[in-house]
């Protein structure tokens, strides 16, 4: 597969206010470690209206290399056997991912194969596809995890533009073995991010898909009130509705725990949950945790391995 030429503006632009219903999933060279397409055409192949973009970053031919703090240590590459050696491999890995998904009974005309290069770094470059392309998460696999974990860490390569633009698109963190459960597990508190993730997911699973939803609720005492939560459930039920979510796919649950992340991680093993939806920033962030990452979301995104873990802003 022919890589594209460079874009000539490297800048992310603005997401559209709807975005198309088409999850981007990135693909490495390696056909071992295609789990964010695994997760997809599991949890994907029946939501008959969501498309399904498979991407390929290509590594750069030439490059600038540089050491901490992002000085500029000189200029490396490779030469046109050892690219097309690459280019070789993601493009076997882009059609062994596509095999997953048409095996799995994804429609053809549902799947797009996209290879770029890698222009700027790869966390931008697959940032820059998910937003320009308007698509409605991006899907990555085990190494996803990595990069979210550098970003958290501080790394001084990893610039306060792209902290802030990682937030535009949602992110799906895929598991290495998929359950093939197509249950979904939303977190819910109150907070604008966690509504953001309502909205969200029934965006991307409405009408036309066999998914079900419970709405959880974690409060640490007993204070929190089970009228301030039905009227939080109720809220989130019209904003489910109106994507076309049907009352019966959506169950709602209270719990009482001081501990919110091994509530998180105990109810979705033992609820076979397929994906854990979350807000990445709840009611009580502080002003870093609201620039990155809440608390929550963070040891969920470290700890949680049996399903897949969707983040949205």
């Amino acid at each position: 597969m022919p890589v594209s030429k460079n874009r000539p503006n490297p800048s992310i632009p603005s997401a559209p206010l709807v975005p198309k219903r088409d999850v981007l999933v990135t693909v490495s060279e390696s056909q071992n470690h295609l789990h964010a397409a695994q997760f997809a055409a599991q949890f994907l192949h029946n939501a008959t209206s969501v498309g399904i973009t498979l991407l390929y970053v290509a590594p750069p031919k030439q490059q600038h290399n540089r050491g901490p703090y992002g000085l500029a240590l000189g200029v490396g590459g490779m030469d046109d056997e050892e690219y097309n050696r690459h280019i070789a491999l993601g493009t076997a890995s882009l059609a062994e991912a596509e095999k997953l998904l048409l095996k799995a009974g994804v429609e053809e005309d549902r799947i797009t194969l996209r290879s770029v290069p890698n222009t700027t770094a790869m966390d931008w470059d697959i940032m820059y596809q998910g937003v320009n392309g308007g698509h409605s998460a991006i899907a990555l696999g085990n190494r996803g995890r990595t990069w979210l974990e550098n970003l958290l860490e501080g790394t001084p390569d990893i610039t306060g533009g792209l902290i802030k633009q990682s937030c535009i698109v949602p992110l799906w963190l895929c598991p290495p073995n998929p359950s093939g459960s197509q249950k979904v597990l939303i977190c819910v508190d109150g907070s604008a991010s966690a509504f953001n993730a309502v909205h969200h997911i029934s965006h991307i699973l409405g009408a036309d898909s066999p998914h079900e939803f419970t709405l959880l609720r974690i409060c640490k005492t007993n204070p929190c009130g089970f009228t301030d939560s039905g009227m939080l459930f109720k809220q989130c039920r019209q904003i489910m509705e109106g994507q076309g979510v049907a009352p019966e796919r959506v169950s709602t649950s209270v719990v009482t725990h001081n501990n919110v992340v091994e509530t998180i991680l105990r109810l979705s093993l033992e609820g076979n949950y397929g994906l854990v939806v979350a807000g990445r920033r709840g009611m009580g962030s502080n002003l870093i945790e609201h620039l990155l990452m809440g608390a929550v979301a963070n040891k969920l995104m470290r700890r949680l391995r049996n399903c897949a873990l969707c983040l949205c802003c």
